[in-house]
């Protein structure tokens, strides 16, 4: 009994996706996203939306990063994700994903004449790369190990507006980025840069830096399963220098990051983004990075008005 239940519940919620259609511009599954930058479109209530994937690139060859990321749309007005962040969040070459907490809210629906309006707030915990250093670091700076540990953490808020227009959509917003800096003695945890003068004298332990970047991209219907993406924005790095754990904010820069692909539908509850990634910091096409994710979306709602009709 309990398995014929099961079955038919999964049934009727198949059912009811399939109903829906999965235009890829008004699907179920479709993410309201592009590859990295937000769009102001939101997940309908109820539905979640589950991603995981990575990228390829000489790069990353020996830490290449997992990614993956969890949403659910609230009140068809806001959703909330938490996720594994890659090269968004990338502050050096190689430096692995880190884990991201985010909060959207769609400030205005899309009219005929006037685009949908969203705001956006991205936060990563404090992420930490341990470094070795030599004999002669060690006596110059008299630190008491052998290794110091870079660490950072990167906050940011977007401003997004989204217009469809036919078959394609248009994206183009600002973000506000916060990037916080610190290197600490990884034996002992004392702080190192900011030294512990600052660090009383300012009640923080941190350099930091605002950082204002424009983002835009597009996505264009190419038939029923197929999505064209282009996107186009700046991020935030700081390369850390191994010799010396000294920090300076003023170095914090920003580097121009392009991708192009496809999200393609399998299924109406499943869609593969895959494309290309390169930046400007790259030397040659042999530095590019190919993408390749997977997009799950489950309507919630479905499943509680299927238990219903049993």
């Amino acid at each position: 009994m309990l398995k014929t239940s099961a079955i038919l519940l999964l049934c009727l919620v198949c059912n009811a996706a399939a109903q829906e259609a999965i235009n890829p511009g008004n699907g179920l599954t479709d993410p309201r996203r592009l590859f990295v930058i937000p769009s102001a479109y939101v997940l309908k209530s109820f539905e979640l939306n589950a991603s995981v994937g990575t990228n390829f690139g000489v790069i990353t060859e020996e830490k290449r990063p997992f990614l993956g990321r969890t949403r659910i749309g609230l009140g068809d007005l806001a959703e909330v994700e938490i996720s594994n962040e890659g090269i968004i969040n990338r502050l050096s070459e190689g430096s692995p994903a880190i884990p991201t907490v985010a909060f959207k809210l769609q400030l205005l629906p899309e009219g005929r004449i006037f685009p949908a309006v969203a705001g956006a707030l991205r936060s990563s915990l404090w992420t930490g790369e341990e470094r070795a250093v030599d004999a002669a670091t060690r006596v110059k700076f008299r630190l008491p190990s052998e290794n110091i540990k870079f660490e950072k953490r990167l906050a940011t808020l977007y401003l997004v507006a989204s217009k469809t227009i036919g078959p394609t959509s248009f994206h183009a917003g600002l973000s506000i980025s916060d990037l916080r800096i610190r290197a600490k003695d990884a034996g002992t945890g004392a702080p190192l840069s900011p030294n512990a003068e600052f660090v009383k004298a300012n009640d923080r332990d941190y350099f930091n830096k605002n950082i204002f970047t424009p983002f835009a991209g597009l996505q264009a219907v190419v038939n029923d399963r197929t999505v064209l993406m282009m996107e186009l924005s700046r991020i935030a790095e700081y390369r850390f220098d191994e010799d010396e754990p000294l920090l300076d904010e003023n170095k914090v820069t920003t580097q121009l990051m392009g991708i192009a692909g496809v999200r393609f539908f399998f299924f109406n509850w499943m869609a593969l983004d895959t494309g290309v990634r390169y930046r400007s910091d790259f030397h040659g096409i042999g530095d590019a990075q190919i993408e390749a994710g997977l997009n799950f979306g489950l309507p919630l709602r479905n499943f509680v008005q299927a238990k219903r009709k049993l």
